[in-house]
């Protein structure tokens, strides 16, 4: 056959594609990956041990007999408290999605007599080949929603070639297979394509596919129903760029009164599991899943949401900015079309933006947009489609493998450790920017952490120790130095002989059992006589019961990135919220750890604590 055939022969080359990719990403760059539930995605993941393991929706049982959950004070994020009942705040569509294959290593596991506690390698890797099925599949209603637009199959691969490898549906889809995205992006380009094909041809089965479509994109994550606003653009004015392959236009249609209830009643059965899960939980099928947490609609972030360096979506996944030129092609084709879809992308650019955490925590890129991609690839593959003269489609062709390239090495940076999960900065950026060497991994330090409300303006606790007198609270390890000093006349030397600072014993009083509403804040100026002579120190906070035994361990980077600046007094400062405190916990001890022993100055160590309010 051939090669001009073969490479047209969608059915055979994608498989194969993918399944490479797969291949080289599991056993090839990260030689055979033992942990791919993380993360977010074991929140989502969660339900699947919780029910078939554990027999229960309460995921406290989960919690306390589950070997692979940490103890109390690291209870994760997702793990939500009320009325007496642990439940999990994400839903449970993409656990769904996900069960044919956890069910197949449960059986396997069960029969081989392998450890059955749904996070041994064949449960990892029945996530991992979740995520390559569902990927698959999103692709092949993503081939056809292009079809309809009777966009040429040379484009159409090129397009879909496109979103895989230059955006970071690669990412969600290979390396974090466990998170939301690429399951929703299935879902989305089936609904995506389903409208169409309903407005376009007004086949009934159509509308039906419609509603469970819809009713999979509610339940795997509710705030993507933010699709329906896509219905006006995907619907559009009947008016096909060319025939279609039998000869005949676009049909119209009339809605169906018992088309809409069976609609309608299918959506209902589709979202059933979650609200079924719900009641068992809580007593109601209607909860808000994300207390403390919310949207600031007057606020929303839309600069840094589109080009920060921290999560910047056209910074990370630049091939998007093709939707520029795709908008102008829109508007080429049909005003109508032009603004429905810019109606729709600002729509969600602003809805995504305006979450409280509006990068979204740990993630490469801005990943709340990945399940959209099929519809943004419509004006992108128009855009491709008109292009005539030799210069644009080398440009664009260019431009696209750049933005592979530039997204294949940062999905790589980013599960090494290069880039950092939630606190890029410009200078990290560029700092780190195309570095692959083992000598940068783990070298960016965190932000402060992000909180939702508002800190109370006067501390609950504020201490200092500027070490010009002995301060009885204070765990005094080593004697001042009077070589340097920011304040007064004393310092702290840390060096390869002192590899620990003084540390503040905060005795945790009956008063502060219980609560969960405290952020710390933990600053300290220090100089270095040499470049980064602090880069391996950091700043710890460590929990401990009455013997001594830590509960809960957290530490941050003194210096958040390394540079070249000696012979300064110079602030670092980290912020984190505090744990529930129960009534095990003896003190907070904090301190800071010169892990390699490098030699500098401390001066002003400060521990504050303040009070979180609701916004």
């Amino acid at each position: 056959m051939p090669m001009k055939n073969l490479f047209f022969r969608w059915q055979t080359l994608l498989p194969v594609i993918l399944t490479g990719s797969f291949i080289l990403v599991n056993f090839g760059f990260y030689s055979s990956r033992q942990t791919l539930i993380d993360g977010d995605g074991d929140g989502y993941y969660a339900y699947l041990p919780a029910i078939f393991i554990y027999h229960s929706v309460d995921f406290q049982k989960f919690i306390e007999d589950s070997p692979a959950r940490d103890e109390k004070y690291h209870q994760p994020h997702y793990f939500i408290q009320k009325n007496g009942v642990l439940f999990n705040k994400y839903t449970c569509g993409t656990a769904l999605l996900q069960a044919p294959l956890f069910l197949a290593a449960l059986g396997i596991s069960s029969l081989a007599g392998l450890e059955v506690n749904g996070y041994s390698i064949l449960f990892q890797y029945s996530v991992a080949l979740s995520g390559l099925i569902f990927l698959y599949l999103g692709l092949y209603f993503l081939r056809k929603l292009l079809l309809s637009y009777h966009f040429r199959e040379q484009v159409i691969i090129i397009a879909v070639m496109a979103v895989v490898f230059a955006t970071n549906l690669f990412f969600y889809a290979f390396i974090q297979p466990s998170f939301s995205h690429v399951y929703s992006f299935f879902a989305i380009t089936l609904f995506a394509f389903s409208v169409r094909k309903y407005f376009t041809e007004g086949q009934s089965r159509m509308l039906l596919l419609t509603a469970f479509a819809l009713g999979l994109v509610a339940l795997i994550r509710p705030v993507n129903l933010l699709v329906i606003v896509a219905v006006p653009f995907l619907a559009g004015i009947p008016h096909p760029a060319a025939p279609s392959p039998n000869g005949e236009g676009e049909k119209t249609f009339s809605i169906q009164w018992m088309e809409v209830i069976a609609a309608i009643g299918i959506f209902v059965l589709t979202i059933s599991p979650q609200l079924v899960i719900l009641t068992l939980q809580t007593g109601s099928p209607l909860q808000w899943l994300y207390p403390g947490e919310g949207f600031d609609f007057g606020h929303p972030h839309v600069i840094d949401f589109l080009f920060s360096y921290k999560k910047g979506w056209f910074i990370y996944t630049p091939f998007m900015l093709l939707l520029i030129p795709g908008c102008i092609a829109l508007f080429k084709r049909s005003k109508f079309e032009l603004v429905s879809f810019l109606c729709f992308l600002l729509f969600a650019i602003y809805i995504f933006s305006a979450w409280w955490n509006w990068f979204y925590g740990d993630g490469f890129g801005m990943r709340p947009l990945v399940e959209f991609y099929g519809i943004f690839l419509i004006p992108i593959s128009l855009f491709l489609s008109l292009l005539s003269r030799k210069t644009g489609k080398i440009f664009a062709g260019s431009f696209i493998v750049l933005a592979a390239g530039l997204n294949l090495m940062q999905s790589y940076q980013y599960s090494t450790g290069i880039l950092h999960a939630d606190s890029m900065s410009k200078r990290g950026y560029w700092y780190t920017f195309l570095r692959t060497s083992g000598r940068y991994r783990d070298i960016l330090g965190p932000e402060k952490e992000s909180v939702y409300g508002i800190m109370t303006e006067q501390p609950l606790i504020d201490v200092l120790n500027d070490f010009e007198q002995n301060y009885p609270d204070w765990i005094k390890l080593h004697e001042t130095d009077t070589a340097k000093a920011h304040s007064g006349n004393h310092s702290l030397i840390l060096d390869d002989s002192r590899a620990y600072s003084f540390g503040y014993p905060l005795v945790i009083s009956d008063t502060l059992f219980g609560r969960d509403d405290m952020y710390a804040v933990f600053s300290v100026r220090y100089y270095e006589p040499e470049e980064n002579a602090a880069r391996g120190a950091v700043f710890i906070a460590d929990i401990l019961d009455d013997r001594y035994r830590s509960l809960y361990y957290r530490n941050f980077k003194l210096k958040t990135i390394p540079d070249h600046v000696t012979g300064q007094w110079r602030v670092a400062e980290t912020g984190f919220r505090l744990p529930l405190l129960y009534d095990d916990a003896h003190q907070i001890r904090f301190y800071i750890w010169n892990k390699d022993q490098g030699s500098f100055y401390l001066d002003d160590m400060e521990i504050k604590i303040f009070t979180v309010v609701p916004d």
